[in-house]
């Protein structure tokens, strides 16, 4: 990392020391040296990983870049990644280890309808999060949930979707494709996610793979749950592939033992 990098970034902190544990490493922001304040251990700016104050998530240049070249649509860029808008917060910040965003709508609104959080004016059982100005509502979609941040002046807002509460899925478009919103349902809430500010292509692929990943998070947990329920079934469906000559003897044999040990 450039001296230039190290100045920009001044307010981030460093990793615990790799030695003693202790958070007390100082240096790495106008020399390349990092030393501990508590067992003097010395290391170098390019060995300590660096994070962001805010949420305590990586902001170097590699990892930043896997994050847009793994994503699965073109929407997953470093200038949205690192957008704060009026506040402090960025997408980086809401991202869990090793969660991958492949997916993020811009709008101005979040609309959230039921499960009792307020009443409108006209006394409906919804509530409205607005952005204003440079600020925007970013609907992150990854491989482990869905989850949208609501930039204000004030500071950032967010609401989390798990795939696996989400029990409908649609998205509405208007006249000419100007404006798109993403609805998703659960059983005690629905989002309504404006994506005003991005192309209805972008908000189709994203609506997709919301579709696609819901189906197969919660396809794997009932298959795991039938797994755990009844060995013996899964006893008699191994047989059958091998039978069916998609695993080989040895592939049956090892399996079959591991089952029969939970039986």
């Amino acid at each position: 990392m450039g001296l230039f990098d190290k100045i920009k970034n001044t307010s981030v902190h460093l990793q615990s020391c790799p030695k003693c544990g202790k958070d007390q490493l100082k240096g790495g922001v106008l020399k390349s040296e990092v030393v501990c304040r508590n067992c003097e251990y010395e290391t170098t700016f390019s060995q300590i990983r660096k994070y962001s104050t805010t949420g305590g998530h990586e902001y170097d240049e590699e990892y930043v870049g896997n994050l847009v070249q793994t994503a699965d649509g073109g929407t997953v860029t470093e200038s949205v990644l690192k957008a704060t808008g009026a506040g402090q917060s960025t997408v980086l910040d809401f991202l869990d280890e090793d969660e991958q965003p492949h997916h993020i709508i811009k709008g101005n609104t979040i609309d959230v309808e039921g499960g009792g959080d307020s009443t409108s004016l006209l006394g409906n059982n919804r509530s409205r999060k607005m952005s204003v100005g440079i600020n925007q509502c970013l609907t992150v979609i990854t491989d482990e949930r869905v989850f949208v941040i609501i930039q204000q002046g004030n500071g950032t807002d967010e609401r989390h979707i798990p795939y696996d509460s989400i029990t409908g899925i649609d998205l509405d478009i208007g006249g000419g494709g100007a404006t798109s919103r993403l609805s998703l349902q659960t059983h005690g809430r629905t989002y309504h996610l404006s994506g005003s500010l991005s192309d209805e292509a972008d908000c189709r692929k994203a609506i997709e793979y919301v579709r696609h990943r819901r189906d197969e998070l919660t396809q794997g947990q009932e298959d795991s749950g039938n797994a755990q329920a009844s060995p013996l079934d899964q006893l008699e469906r191994l047989k059958s592939l091998k039978d069916e000559g998609d695993i080989s003897e040895a592939e049956f044999k090892k399996k079959k033992d591991e089952l029969l040990d939970r039986i």
